[in-house]
């Protein structure tokens, strides 16, 4: 069992406020009208635990999480 709790009936979107596709990607998905859960990492903190599970989920390794630009 992972520790980011799981939810089919609500979008949870890992996102950053400080770029514009991250305010750009959170008003989209709000338009959608399903129950949203935005978890903004400028401004909570991921622990690594979470950065694991979330690249597991997507089947990429965590460096692919990383904006380098």
């Amino acid at each position: 069992m992972g520790v980011i709790a799981k939810n089919k009936n609500q979008v949870k979107l890992y996102y950053n406020s400080k770029n514009t596709l991250g305010k750009q990607t959170y008003a989209y998905v709000q338009s959608i009208k399903r129950p949203l859960l935005g978890i903004d990492t400028a401004k909570d903190n991921i622990t690594g635990t979470q950065w694991s599970e979330i690249a597991e989920g997507l089947n990429i390794e965590i460096a692919e999480l990383i904006d380098k630009s």
